[in-house]
């Protein structure tokens, strides 16, 4: 319903004497004319030359909140940020929470999915006016909104009007310096979500990290910290390639899962559960019922070898894999990853170091290059300080290579693509998607 534009303004401590009615309040300016209030700075002169009033982005959440009802009170909304893990701790606690009878959808890397269709997206997080739209279409249709929370997203004021119930952090290492330049500034951006949490939310931290536990000179009242060491207490046990075992609060647990750090996102998900109250004992069977997450630790078998599919792209993660897949290996460990191309170039030698340490057997190749040379990105690597490392450029000459180079029982990891559908080189985007390729080696 349209609202006067004077009581609008009051709503943000400002005064105006103009009657005009307002229909709606954006941050688009092409949605706006003279019954619009635009809020932002970058596209002012647009938003006025439409006649639409203008105030300083500083006001836009407080705006969308006023003028749309405050959409965020309307569900329960669950927020997950961090370096790694975001959306495998998203896609379980939709899992988990649609079985428990709650209506959810999700928001994030790749994929929105709203109840049972799927969504590609471009972003992390989406930008204000498509998250606004998406809160506004569901209202008493769903109960719950669990999305990932960039730190993009934090910077870029993407969240404006959101405020969550539920904040989970997953864990902070160094990401993203190509736009935030310095790691404190990644991790201040990150902290800075604390500010979008409702009056009674609680925060969840992964109290291991230690980079997290400084949160708790910002929060301490609204903070339960999960983990080995945390007050909501998790026992990693003996498991294997295809699943884990643990214990949260001294509940057993079985997921038919891979990987130990598997076992911290199940712990952020069951942590968040509980402060629901939701009782563990009802999340037993459910958490033996999870599916893994397209492109993250997926592990099938081909021509008698494990073929592992993950998105790890950064040094941690790609460690946490290389790792577990080297403990469980019956043979050889055959890695083939690239490093994305306009983006940190600090983590390449580490990773490479990773790789090469670990693996038998690495391969590098492109991995979303875009318009920076090759030959650059395989620079900063310093590949020179390994005899077990081949450069193919073409990724689907690499993965081909991968396999021939495979023998019975070995294990190949494709890292950094997870489950993308296209591949982006010399500033052309192709369709490209891992699990294909290597299903077509064995076809040959």
């Amino acid at each position: 319903m349209p609202r006067q534009l004077k009581e609008c303004l009051q709503a943000i401590g400002l005064d105006s004497e103009e009657q005009r009615l307002i229909y709606n309040v954006s941050h688009d300016s092409r949605e706006c004319d003279e019954n619009s209030i635009y809020a932002g700075d970058r596209y002012r002169e647009d938003a006025l030359a439409r006649k639409a009033y203008v105030v300083e982005e500083r006001y836009l959440g407080e705006l969308l909140r006023f003028f749309y009802d405050d959409p965020s009170a309307h569900y329960f909304v669950i927020g997950v940020t961090g370096t790694n893990g975001k959306t495998s701790v998203t896609h379980f606690l939709k899992q988990m929470l649609t079985m428990l009878g709650y209506r959810c959808i999700r928001l994030g890397t790749q994929v929105n999915e709203f109840e049972e269709k799927l969504v590609e997206s471009d972003n992390t997080t989406m930008n204000v006016m498509d998250n606004l739209k998406v809160f506004l279409k569901y209202r008493d249709k769903i109960d719950c909104i669990i999305m990932e929370a960039s730190s993009h997203a934090i910077e870029e004021n993407r969240l404006a009007f959101i405020r969550f119930d539920r904040i989970i952090y997953t864990n902070i290492t160094p990401e993203h310096l190509d736009y935030h330049l310095t790691f404190t500034h990644y991790q201040y951006s990150k902290f800075k979500l604390r500010f979008y949490l409702k009056q009674k939310g609680k925060i969840l931290i992964h109290y291991d990290q230690l980079n997290l536990r400084r949160m708790l000179q910002f929060e301490r009242e609204r903070v339960i910290p999960y983990g080995i060491k945390g007050r909501f207490q998790l026992r990693k046990q003996a498991g294997s390639l295809h699943e884990c075992h643990f214990s949260a609060q001294g509940v057993d647990f079985v997921a038919y899962l891979a990987g130990e750090h598997t076992i911290m996102n199940l712990g952020a998900v069951l942590a968040c559960l509980k402060s629901m109250d939701i009782e563990l004992e009802r999340c037993v069977p459910l958490i033996s019922r999870l599916r893994p997450v397209d492109g993250r630790m997926e592990i099938f078998e081909l021509a008698l070898r494990s073929i592992v599919i993950d998105y790890a792209h950064t040094p941690d993660s790609l460690a946490a894999v290389c790792m577990f897949l080297k403990k469980h290996a019956e043979k050889r460990l055959i890695c083939v990853f690239g490093c994305g191309g306009e983006r940190d170039h600090k983590k390449r030698a580490p990773m490479a170091l990773i790789a090469a340490s670990v693996c038998d057997e690495v391969i590098v190749t492109e991995d979303n290059s875009r318009n920076e040379p090759f030959e650059d990105i395989v620079k900063d690597m310093r590949l020179e300080r390994f005899h077990n490392v081949t450069v193919i450029e073409k990724r689907e000459e690499a993965v081909r290579k991968a396999f021939v180079l495979s023998k019975f029982n070995d294990i190949i990891l494709l890292a950094g693509k997870g489950n993308e559908q296209f591949l982006i080189a010399k500033g052309v985007k192709t369709p490209y998607n891992d699990k294909a390729c290597i299903c077509q080696c064995e076809r040959g």
